[in-house]
């Protein structure tokens, strides 16, 4: 085989170019090609490492977008701002040491679904914490409105009024907890949480101012109070207390709308709340036998030569119609209460009013449009002649029923107004009808 053949083979083994071959003579440098590939392969790695970095930062960025960490502590006074900064601080912490682990999972795995959650938990958090370090600041502005104002009715109890007020004045150790719940601690190391802090309520003088109103009426009247006129006005009594609930007792109890100091009542057992039916009934009692004693402080002064002028015949009908209204409030009472699984449930018919309605002596009739469609219901009573219409929507509400009873057995012309009790929110829109004269 002659050399040029030799050759040929020798250059077709080596793998080389013909300019390489020629160079070297067909020899490898093995040591120097290895050194030359590694530094090309780490330099590679370098940089596809750099560029998975800066991936992963970026992810990790992307889901610190969404921390919402960022709240308004300045209505608070430092040592609590330094509490909500240390709170803050730790949910930052912990919302970063899930952004940076949840990058090294695939969203299908459990692991990840767990850091999304304490990411979510987090903000859920802050978000609390936020929306009380707002009511606790308005709640702070409204009690120093009320306190200067002297609007804070004498019936709080002491000891609960204490700790919201050392709440409400910084006088307590403010504290967050994990969950972002604001929390007050007192000397004796007691926890209250702000959202269960007590309540405190104001002096109910839309109810003074109707009592007041009420005296007037009385004195005016120029009559003594009795029989049926007293049952009326313990009704209204009864009535107003309702309405305003328990506040409304302690208040009328205690705060000095009429005598200083209130009704001066020292049992401190009337106070406690399974006593309360007993506290209700003397305040009626009391409030009861002042309006006795201005009706006849009035009677004295229209009396002339002690000589009663006889009743009018218009009086003679308003006393009917108190009579009338008072012997059937236990009856309305009793009726609605044995209708309220029905009326709930939406399911109260024409019959079950006709039922109600008759036992009182009133006549009850369908109320239909042009379409002969029935679009209400109405109440009446022979002697009274007021018509009162309730709508289809109207008797789903138990209240508007017993109004419009009210109504149809006279007690706009007795002047007594019936309204919904202040824990019930529901509108009364246009479910009333009203009246046909």
């Amino acid at each position: 085989m002659d050399k040029r053949t030799l050759d040929l083979a020798a250059y077709a083994a080596s793998g080389m170019s013909p300019e390489e071959y020629r160079a070297t003579g067909g020899f490898r440098n093995v040591i120097g090609d290895f050194g030359a590939d590694l530094s090309t392969k780490l330099t590679n790695y370098a940089k596809a490492s750099k560029i998975l970095q800066e991936k992963q930062n970026q992810k990790i960025a992307n889901y610190m977008k969404g921390l919402n960490a960022e709240v308004d502590i300045t209505s608070l006074d430092s040592s609590q701002q330094k509490a909500a900064t240390d709170f803050l601080i730790a949910q930052k912490r912990t919302y970063a040491d899930a952004a940076m682990e949840i990058t090294n999972y695939d969203a299908t795995d459990d692991r990840y679904l767990e850091l999304i959650s304490i990411m979510n938990g987090v903000n859920n958090k802050v978000k609390n914490f936020a929306g009380q370090v707002d009511s606790l600041n308005n709640m702070k502005m409204q009690f120093v409105k009320d306190v200067d104002s002297g609007l804070i009715s004498e019936g709080n109890d002491v000891g609960q009024f204490a700790v919201t007020t050392n709440a409400l004045t910084n006088n307590s150790n403010f504290l967050v907890d994990e969950s972002g719940n604001i929390a007050f601690s007192d000397e004796l190391g007691e926890i209250d949480l702000f959202k269960d802090l007590p309540s405190y309520f104001k002096k109910d003088f839309d109810t003074a101012n109707k009592l007041t109103k009420l005296m007037d009426t009385v004195y005016s009247a120029g009559q003594t109070i009795d029989g049926n006129k007293e049952n009326m006005l313990r009704m209204q009594l009864k009535n107003m207390i309702s309405q305003g609930g328990r506040g409304t007792l302690l208040s009328l109890a205690n705060d000095d709308f009429f005598v200083e100091g209130g009704m001066g009542l020292q049992d401190p057992r009337l106070y406690e709340e399974e006593n309360e039916a007993e506290l209700k009934e003397t305040v009626i009692n009391g409030y009861l036998q002042a309006l006795k004693d201005t009706a006849a402080e009035g009677a004295r002064k229209a009396s002339k030569n002690n000589k009663a002028k006889p009743a009018t015949a218009q009086q003679r009908q308003l006393q009917q119609m108190e009579n009338l209204l008072v012997n059937s409030e236990e009856s309305i009472v009793n009726g609605i209460n044995t209708l309220l699984p029905q009326i709930q449930s939406g399911e109260v018919n024409f019959n079950n009013l006709y039922d109600l309605g008759t036992n009182l002596g009133l006549d009850v009739n369908k109320v239909t449009n042009d379409d002969d469609d029935i679009i209400g219901y109405r109440f009446e009573h022979p002697m009274i002649k007021q018509k009162v219409e309730i709508s289809v929507n109207g008797i789903k509400d138990p209240f508007l029923i017993q109004k419009a009873l009210y109504r149809a057995l006279g007690s706009d012309y007795l002047g007594y107004n019936i309204t919904r009790p202040k824990p019930e929110n529901t509108e009364e829109t246009e479910s009333d009808l009203p009246i046909i004269e």
